[in-house]
């Protein structure tokens, strides 16, 4: 047998989260570790007990991102009533590891947290385009820097390298290397084609600070 596979349920309901442990409890190497009403309820317990999967249902970007804060390691399998791709999309992108419908099966559920236990994303309610972009998207998250993400996002506000190197006290030089290896790493031929492809993959945001949702 593998490692025992420490899970949180957050769930609103209380015959839901029994519903829950009670199916991922007929996995003999999954526990259940503890329980709360919501995502704010939730996190002096995922830090208490840096759980190695967070099974939650009602979260939104900033509680995902507190419950990241407070348990870094802890893998987060999301459980929601809506198929809207979208937005499945988007809760991926604010790093969910895994979502699944409330109508799924038993099996499903407990091969979900095991994949995301592994390690491995679950999403079966995406098509194979939407998961293809939410892919490409984490790898384009890493391939570029901070700084290269936030000239992009200049870029994208129409800054010209000028008015970016004004803008961030650097050499237009310095900006124009950045924009060089964006393009070479995003495997573009202009800024033009950079933007397009970021604003896509939602790494980076309208001027509002609202981020655009993959097509």
């Amino acid at each position: 047998m593998g490692r025992m596979i420490r899970v949180v349920v957050v769930e609103e309901l209380a015959l839901l989260r029994q519903g829950i442990r009670l199916v991922l409890e007929t996995d003999p190497q999954i526990r259940i570790v503890d329980e709360a009403e919501n995502a704010a309820t939730s996190l002096e317990v995922v830090e208490r007990e840096q759980p190695t999967v967070v099974v939650i249902d009602g979260a939104g970007p900033a509680q995902l991102a507190a419950l990241k804060e407070r348990a870094p390691a802890a893998r987060i399998l999301l459980l929601s009533q809506c198929r809207d791709e979208p937005f499945v999309a988007a809760m991926l992108r604010a790093g969910v590891d895994g979502y699944l419908l409330k109508s799924c099966s038993p099996t499903d559920l407990i091969r979900g947290v095991r994949l995301v236990a592994e390690g491995r994303q679950t999403t079966p309610v995406l098509d194979r385009h939407l998961q293809l972009v939410v892919h490409h998207k984490r790898e384009a998250d890493d391939l570029l820097s901070k700084r290269e993400r936030e000239i992009l996002a200049l870029v994208a506000e129409g800054y010209t390298s000028k008015g970016i190197a004004r803008k961030l006290q650097l050499s237009p030089r310095t900006v124009g290397n950045h924009r060089a290896r964006i393009m070479a790493k995003l495997r573009v031929d202009n800024c033009i084609q950079a933007t397009a492809q970021a604003l896509q993959l939602g790494l980076i945001a309208l001027p509002s600070g609202a981020p655009l949702l993959a097509s």
